[in-house]
């Protein structure tokens, strides 16, 4: 199962991020905080599962910094831009960003607004904007749609 990816760093001062999750039913964007350490260790179990592929642009940075301060490892990682580039035999492609790549390889333009975005409440998102959350979750849903086209899920 492949799953759209994306973090946004909210400040180089605190260690408060916004990882977005997207699949098919929606967009999940949580807000993560070293102040929510049993939140961390089970979201870790989900991000190691076997089965499930998250799929990203230029995520190399991202998932050391995600290791660096929150000690979460991601076990099935894949960069779209890289994927795509060799896939397509179009090494251009790597430099591409989620929202640039989405235009390239859905061939239609590119929608700022994924289909849904799964929110109880605060709880998740805390005090993060939310446009920073739309944006984030627009990138994450493009994640997920090309993901899911070049992996075939």
């Amino acid at each position: 199962m492949a799953v759209g990816f994306d973090i946004e760093w909210l400040s180089q001062r605190s260690n408060d991020s916004l990882l977005t999750l997207c699949y098919q039913f929606g967009c999940l964007p949580i807000k993560l905080g070293t102040d929510r350490p049993y939140f961390i260790s089970k979201l870790g179990q989900f991000l190691t599962h076997k089965d499930i592929i998250f799929a990203g642009v230029h995520l190399q940075g991202d998932v050391k910094k995600l290791w660096e301060k929150y000690r979460l490892e991601i076990r099935n990682v894949v960069d779209l831009s890289e994927l795509a580039a060799e896939v397509l035999h179009h090494p251009r492609l790597r430099a591409f960003g989620v929202r640039s790549l989405a235009h390239q390889l859905l061939l239609v333009p590119f929608k700022a607004r994924p289909t849904s975005i799964l929110r109880v409440d605060n709880s998740t998102t805390g005090d993060v904007p939310q446009k920073l959350i739309e944006c984030a979750s627009a990138d994450a849903h493009a994640a997920y749609k090309i993901g899911k086209k070049l992996l075939g899920d």
